[in-house]
C-alpha cells in the first residue's frame, strides 16, 4: 500500500537537478553565452568547445572591429605573461595574459585570458572574442566536471556541472568517445587541443582512408573544416562536377543547388575503433540565403592549413546533445531531432505544399466516391422498399379488411349513443340542482335584505337621537356664550363709568389749583408793591 508514495519520492529525488542551467542566445547561426569579465556589464561572447583559453579584443587592437576590453580596466586585472601568440585556425593572435573572475550564471572562476592587441590582415574577422569551455579549460567548482550542451535552434542551454538525464531517453543511443589532447605546446598550452581518434573515413558510403584520423566539436564556428592534403586528395568526391562550384575570396564555396542537392554533395562518415560512427550530412554544411540567385548556395567547407584536424562545428553538434565528461575524459553524443537550415527548409515547404495539395485531392475524391456509393445505395434500398409493398398490398385480403372496419365502426357508434344518453342524463339532473340552488339563493338574498332594512331604520333613530344632542348643547352653549358676553358688557361699562368720574376729578383739581396760582399770585404782587 505504501509502496507506490515511496517509489513517487525516490523518482522525484532522483529527478532533482544536479546542475545548473544557463540560457545561451542563437544569433547568426552561431551559440553565445553571457559572461561577466571582472567588474564589466554582462555581455554574450561566442562559446568555444574546443580553445585552451578565452581571448576578447582590446582597445589595443586596431584591427579589431569590437572593444570589449578598454584600456581602463586592465589595471584591474593580474597581470600573468605578455607578447604570447595563438594560432586559431587561419587566425594568428598576439596579446598579453591577465587574470580575473569571470561570472557564468551563479559560478564565478579565476581564469586567465588573452587581451588581444594585434591580429593578422583578414577583413573578414570581425574580432569577436570567444569564451573557452572545453577538456582543456574547465574550472568551475563542482561536484563533477562535466557539463551538457543542447545546441537546439530554438532553445539553446549549457548544463553546468551535469547533464539532463531525460534527453537520453535511450541509452543504446548514446555514442562515447575517448579524448586525446595534443603534447606540442611551446608557449602557454596555446596550441593543446583534444580529438577523437577514429580508424577510418568513409564519403558517400566510399572507404577512403583507413589511417588514424582525428576529428574535433567547435560551437564557434559554422564550417567543416577539411585538412588541405585531405581536401584535395579527395576534391572530386567531395564537390561532384554538377555542382559547378566557385571559390569566393574569403575561402567560401558557392556552388549550384537544386532539390537533389542531397544526392549531389557527400555525406561524411567517421568510423571509430568500437564501430561507432559520426556522420556530417549535406545539411549540416550547406546554407542558402539567395544572394546568389535561387539556384545557389553556400557550401561551409574550409581548408584547414594548419593542421591535421577535421572540425565539426556548430552544425554538425546540433545533431547531438553533447556531455564533455572532462574527469573521464570521454565525449558522450546523443542523437536528437534539428531544425533544417533555410534552404532545407524551403524545399520542405514546397514538399508540405504538394502533399497538402494531394491531401486535399485525396479527401475530395474519397468523398465524392462516398457519396455517390451511398447515393446508389439509397436508390436501392428505396426501390426495394416499393417492391416489398407493392408485394404486401397484393397479398391484403380487402374484404376481410373492410368487414372489420365495419364492426369497428358498428361497436363506435353504440357507444357514442350510450355515452350522449349517460350525458343527456347528467345534463337534466345538473339542471334540477342548478334551479333549488337558485331558490335556495334568492330566499336567503330575501331575509338579508329584510334584516338590512331593520337595522338601517334603527341606525336612522340613533342618528337622529345624536343630531338633537348636538343641537341642545350646541343652543346651551350659545346661551352660555350670551350671559358671559353680557356680564363682561356690564363690567366694562362700570369701568367706563369709573373712568369717567376720575377724569372729571382731575379736572376739577386742574382748575382749583390755577384759582390758587392767580389768588396767590395777586397776593404776592400786592405784597411787592
Amino acid at each position: 500500500m505504501f509502496i507506490f508514495p515511496i517509489i513517487y519520492l525516490l523518482n522525484l529525488i532522483l529527478r532533482i537537478k544536479s546542475y545548473e542551467t544557463i540560457p545561451l542566445k542563437f544569433e547568426d547561426n552561431l551559440i553565445y553565452i553571457p559572461i561577466k569579465l571582472g567588474n564589466k556589464k554582462e555581455e554574450n561572447i561566442r562559446l568555444s568547445t574546443l580553445l585552451p583559453i578565452n581571448f576578447f579584443p582590446s582597445s589595443k587592437c586596431g584591427k579589431c572591429k569590437t572593444d570589449y576590453i578598454e584600456e581602463k580596466d586592465i589595471n584591474e586585472y593580474t597581470f600573468v605573461q605578455s607578447d604570447v601568440c595563438l594560432v586559431y585556425y587561419y587566425l594568428n593572435f598576439t596579446g598579453n595574459i591577465y587574470r580575473t573572475g569571470i561570472t557564468i550564471g551563479s559560478n564565478k572562476i579565476m581564469e586567465d585570458f588573452i587581451a588581444l592587441e594585434n591580429i593578422n590582415d583578414i577583413e573578414s574577422y570581425k574580432g569577436y572574442g570567444r569564451y573557452s569551455l572545453s577538456f582543456l579549460n574547465y574550472g568551475f567548482n563542482t561536484d563533477k566536471k562535466i557539463f551538457g550542451l543542447n545546441l537546439n535552434d530554438d532553445n539553446p542551454e549549457l548544463h553546468l556541472g551535469g547533464y539532463d538525464e531525460s534527453i537520453i531517453a535511450n541509452q543504446s543511443s548514446l555514442l562515447t568517445f575517448n579524448i586525446s589532447i595534443t603534447n606540442n605546446s611551446f608557449d602557454y598550452f596555446l596550441n593543446d587541443f583534444w580529438y577523437i581518434n577514429f580508424e577510418s573515413l568513409f564519403i558517400n558510403d566510399r572507404k577512403i582512408e583507413n589511417t588514424s584520423l582525428k576529428l574535433a566539436f567547435d560551437s564557434s564556428t559554422n564550417y567543416f573544416h577539411i585538412p588541405k592534403d585531405y581536401f584535395f586528395t579527395h576534391i572530386s568526391s567531395i564537390f561532384p562536377v554538377q555542382s559547378r562550384c566557385q571559390v569566393q575570396p574569403e575561402g567560401i564555396f558557392v556552388c549550384f543547388c537544386n532539390i537533389e542537392y542531397r544526392k549531389i554533395f557527400s555525406t561524411f562518415k567517421f568510423k571509430a575503433e568500437n564501430n561507432q560512427t559520426i556522420e556530417v550530412n549535406p545539411r549540416d554544411y550547406i546554407f542558402f540565403d539567395g544572394s546568389h540567385g535561387d539556384n545557389y548556395c553556400y557550401v561551409n567547407i574550409m581548408l584547414n592549413y594548419e593542421s591535421d584536424y577535421f572540425i565539426a562545428g556548430r552544425p554538425v553538434m546540433s545533431n547531438y546533445y553533447n556531455i564533455f565528461d572532462i574527469d573521464a575524459g570521454k565525449l558522450k553524443l546523443f542523437p536528437v531531432q534539428r531544425k533544417a537550415n533555410a534552404f532545407y527548409k524551403e524545399k520542405n515547404f514546397i514538399i508540405s505544399i504538394v502533399l497538402l495539395l494531394a491531401g486535399i485531392f485525396l479527401f475530395v475524391s474519397c468523398y465524392l466516391i462516398y457519396r455517390k456509393y451511398f447515393a446508389n445505395r439509397n436508390q436501392n434500398n428505396d426501390e426495394n422498399l416499393v417492391n416489398e409493398e407493392h408485394l404486401y398490398y397484393e397479398n391484403i385480403n380487402w374484404d376481410e379488411i373492410d368487414a372489420f372496419n365495419e364492426g369497428q365502426n358498428n361497436n363506435a357508434e353504440n357507444e357514442n349513443n350510450e355515452n350522449n344518453k349517460i350525458n343527456e342524463n347528467n345534463d337534466n339532473n345538473e339542471e334540477n340542482k342548478n334551479e333549488n340552488d337558485d331558490k335556495i339563493i334568492i330566499d336567503d338574498t330575501e331575509e338579508n335584505k329584510n334584516e338590512n332594512d331593520i337595522d338601517n331604520n334603527d341606525n336612522r333613530k340613533n342618528k337622529d337621537k345624536d343630531e338633537e344632542k348636538i343641537e341642545d348643547k350646541i343652543n346651551n352653549d350659545y346661551n352660555e356664550n350670551l350671559i358671559d358676553d353680557k356680564i363682561e358688557g356690564k363690567e366694562n361699562d362700570e369701568k367706563l363709568i369709573d373712568d369717567d368720574i376720575s377724569k372729571d376729578d382731575e379736572i376739577s383739581n386742574v382748575n382749583e389749583n390755577e384759582n390758587n396760582d392767580i389768588i396767590f399770585g395777586g397776593r404776592e404782587s400786592n405784597i411787592i408793591n
